[in-house]
């Protein structure tokens, strides 16, 4: 069981959104993929950023924010693959007004979760775009998730390899759904570690959750049958109460066998799983 400590405070906003959809084609020609993926298998995008990112396009119809892992990941589960932002990569947030109105939420994907570790150094996109530019009319950093609605349909997930190698390919989605989804983080504080999580059903229940790796568990019965969670074989470690923010803080001290695994909260009243965060 996890041991809790005194509630601490976070500083920025943070925010987390999820695309779900399904994949519409696969180009695979040196065979990388080994039919590992098939048109048809679902697809589930998660980025995350906050509220400090600063526009570093010059241009006043565009606006570029990059955020750093491990605090902010791009997840990535198609079929029986999954992938992440490795600790040294980012994640962009691309923004554009004007005649042809852009949004973009992509990241070099450097860590294959699941999956052969010969897939060339993929990359993720998440791409919306308008050429008669009335979907978008400002390019400050948004603290929603785009409406899909208000968009053009397309295809606007793609996964690729983006260097070279001998290994290309390319997979692309539709989008069902998108959605915000609980944040969270677990960082290093001298022996203990932080965590925190925003994004939660205030004054509710949340489940805290644990497995040594990512993976996706469909929740088997009861009020949050069907959900899934991109975790392989989760525990359920204890059970916490979002506070009046819907935001959990706290340090923990860790026992040796939980530390380096995947963490995930879930917010027992909307059957949301947040994104993961690994236990230092």
């Amino acid at each position: 069981m996890l041991l809790l400590a005194a509630l601490l405070s976070a500083e920025a906003s943070p925010y987390a959104v999820r695309v779900v959809g399904r994949l519409d084609s696969v180009l695979d020609t040196t065979g990388a993929l080994n039919g590992l993926v098939q048109t048809g298998d679902p697809v589930v995008f998660t980025y995350a950023y906050d509220d400090t990112g600063v526009d570093t396009d010059p241009d006043p119809q565009g606006g570029v924010y990059r955020f750093s892992a491990p605090d902010f990941l791009v997840e990535v589960d198609v079929g029986t693959l999954s992938f992440e932002t490795g600790p040294t990569a980012w994640v962009e947030l691309y923004l554009r007004t004007g005649g042809f109105a852009q949004y973009h939420a992509r990241s070099a994907l450097t860590v294959v979760r699941r999956g052969p570790a010969l897939l060339d150094r993929p990359a993720a996109l998440f791409i919306l775009q308008d050429i008669t530019g009335q979907a978008l009319s400002s390019v400050a950093l948004p603290s929603t998730p785009p409406v899909l609605s208000d968009w053009p349909p397309n295809y606007p997930l793609q996964l690729s390899t983006y260097g070279g190698g001998g290994r290309e390919w390319l997979m692309t989605s539709s989008a069902a759904f998108v959605r915000p989804v609980p944040y969270l983080r677990a960082r290093a504080a001298g022996q203990q570690t932080d965590v925190f999580a925003s994004g939660l059903t205030p004054r509710r229940p949340v489940a805290v959750l644990t497995a040594a790796d990512r993976g996706r568990t469909v929740v088997p019965a009861g009020p949050c049958a069907g959900a899934s969670v991109a975790l392989d074989a989760p525990v359920v470690q204890t059970t916490l109460v979002a506070n009046a923010a819907g935001e959990v803080a706290l340090q923990t001290t860790l026992p040796p066998a939980l530390q380096g695994q995947r963490l995930v909260f879930f917010d027992l009243t909307t059957c949301t799983a947040s994104t993961t965060a690994t236990l230092p």
